[in-house]
């Protein structure tokens, strides 16, 4: 029997939609594919096409509004992994942690002001929430 070249490759290269996948970023294969042909998903810098084989050191950007995430892919896998297991796949920047939590408090801090006496937002203060949510920080 013929060795199978292609088993050799799996072993150190993995899809790029599938490794999302796996890693938990996204809820599904779909999901992940249709990120990455939006351009939200970055490998080593550059904009990367679903079938883009990814490997072990490769550094991946990941942006989902309003966060993005800069990791270092750590491992590889073809199954969705438990979420403590998929979190030892990738590492995340130290200024991509930092990064976020400043964002987040940032953004907790815009809401702080904002106080509601209704049940639910009306159009108006649906578009003042999106307004606050959107501004970018100086």
């Amino acid at each position: 029997m013929k060795p199978n070249s292609k088993s050799s490759t799996q072993a150190d290269s993995q899809r790029l939609d599938t490794w999302l996948w796996a890693s938990r970023f996204y809820k599904s294969r779909k999901l992940a594919t249709e990120a990455i042909k939006g351009g939200h998903i970055a490998v080593n810098t550059q904009r990367a096409k679903p079938s883009k084989l990814v490997k072990i050191q490769d550094q991946v950007r990941i942006r989902k509004f309003p966060q993005t995430y800069i990791v270092s892919i750590e491992s590889l896998s073809n199954k969705r992994l438990s979420a403590p297991l998929a979190a030892e796949m990738y590492k995340e920047t130290d200024s991509s942690k930092i990064e976020r939590e400043e964002k987040n408090l940032l953004m907790k801090a815009q809401r702080a002001g904002i106080r509601y006496d209704r049940q639910k937002p009306d159009k108006r203060d649906r578009q003042k929430m999106l307004d606050v949510k959107n501004q970018q920080p100086d």
